[in-house]
């Protein structure tokens, strides 16, 4: 996101998206080796974290830099950061082979969708 020019919000919100897939993706293996014997996380703990709140933070400035309209930013931060998880998780278990480039496009385009913007799938 930081490549992104200071006003590009829509650019932001792609980068986030395309971010967050190949985050969790690349550190999902870990993730389930390290945590294989603990308890599922709290309900803070899924909510209460930098990510949401940096994404909140995002939502907020491209609002108030008038290229999208929402509502509550922290309620679509928290909807994006939970679908994002919802996603990569349905397609690690379900798909054979993940194809990481039209996962990020899905929710790049959901993302968009949320902040009432057109996607490009370009």
């Amino acid at each position: 996101m930081a490549a992104k020019a200071e006003q590009d919000w829509a650019g932001k919100l792609k980068a986030w998206a395309e971010a967050s897939v190949t985050f969790y993706l690349d550190s999902i293996a870990l993730h389930d080796m390290l945590f294989h014997q603990a308890r599922a996380p709290s309900r803070e703990g899924r909510i209460d974290n930098i990510i949401i709140d940096h994404l909140t933070w995002l939502l907020n400035a491209g609002s108030d830099a008038g290229s999208w309209s929402i509502g509550d930013a922290r309620f679509t931060a928290v909807f994006l950061f939970s679908g994002m998880h919802g996603i990569v998780d349905d397609a690690y278990v379900k798909e054979k082979r993940i194809t990481r480039g039209r996962l990020i496009k899905r929710l790049q385009r959901i993302c968009f969708r949320s902040a009432g913007l057109q996607f490009d799938d370009n």
